[in-house]
């Protein structure tokens, strides 16, 4: 047999028996621009030019890659800018350079069925329950989405990014300056909590809460990694330094015990929460700066990278 790579991106398995391709496995051409992880565990990878790809992980060998499948009708959007799986079905939320969050069901494939006008582009979601989504836009503005129309504008600029907690109501909006504010959810409006802080003086890229809620990690523009505590806001280490470019994404442990972070340095980081010095570095991961990394299970990592490429990986910790 003969492997040959299309412009599309698909490797086409060739039998000088047969006139057409024996297998055809669907794979990613152009830059990634955005990837989630959802809760049953279907990884999806958006490309630049509109396309999502989506691998299920949801077997007994986590670390095996499954083959992906295209994900939709065909009907691809602009440019996407942002991905997040809903919290209690199998709904994921697109942002596109069309200033639209599209909702697209799991088997429904049509990314123009549900759509939300925006003011911008969404540039973070954050999924609340059902189809009640946080989404922070281009022009930094972060608001809620629920019934398929924009429910409340929760702060009005400097927004960069947003992460929810879902079954303890918590919202988490990072800023421009550093800060960040927590928030209380109640259906389709939010309120500030009074917990806020300012771990880091660049730009707020990344959050995550830890699954018990106690702890939201912090990562920056810089590069730098700070957990601090939900309850008052302050900062429970500053010695989280590794990364030399700023933070792509952060994802907890199902135990809630270390830390993965992903930078644009092409490095991924595993902390520990309960021994704050110790961390297990992977070095040089993806050529073009690693875009997204989650947890497959407590010791298992898949990572997505600039370079089109997914990679799993399984940890000494």
């Amino acid at each position: 047999s003969i492997v040959s790579v299309s412009l599309s991106g698909n490797l086409n398995v060739l039998s000088p028996d047969s006139d057409t391709p024996c297998r055809v496995i669907i794979g990613i051409q152009n830059s990634v621009t955005g990837a989630v992880l959802t809760a049953n565990r279907c990884l999806y990878v958006s490309s630049y030019d509109g396309k999502v790809r989506m691998w299920n992980f949801d077997s007994d060998s986590v670390l095996a890659i499954p083959e992906p499948a295209t994900f939709g009708d065909g009907s691809y959007m602009t440019h996407i800018t942002a991905i997040a799986g809903s919290v209690e079905n199998d709904e994921v939320a697109f942002g596109a350079l069309d200033d639209k969050l599209h909702l697209v069901g799991k088997d429904q494939g049509d990314f123009n069925a549900r759509t939300v006008a925006t003011d911008s582009a969404p540039v973070s979601i954050a999924a609340l329950g059902g189809s009640t989504f946080a989404v922070v836009l281009e022009n930094k503005k972060a608001v809620i989405i629920a019934d398929g129309q924009v429910a409340q504008e929760i702060e009005p600029d400097h927004a960069t990014v947003i992460a929810s907690h879902p079954a303890l109501s918590l919202l988490a909006i990072g800023f421009d300056d550093g800060t960040f504010r927590i928030y209380s959810v109640s259906g389709a409006s939010a309120k500030p909590t009074g917990v806020e802080g300012q771990p880091t003086q660049r730009q707020v890229t990344a959050l995550a809460f830890s699954p018990s809620g106690e702890v939201l990690a912090t990562g920056d523009a810089g590069g730098k990694v700070v957990p601090v505590n939900t309850a008052d806001g302050t900062s429970l280490t500053p010695r989280w330094v590794f990364h030399t470019a700023r933070i792509t994404s952060l994802s907890w442990s199902p135990d809630g015990a270390h830390l993965a972070s992903s930078s644009l340095d092409r490095h991924i980081a595993v902390w520990n929460k309960d021994q704050l010095g110790k961390v297990v570095r992977i070095r040089h991961t993806h050529t073009e700066g690693v875009g997204y990394v989650a947890f497959l299970s407590v010791d298992s990592l898949v990572s997505v990278g600039y370079d089109s490429g997914i990679k799993t990986w399984k940890l000494a910790l």
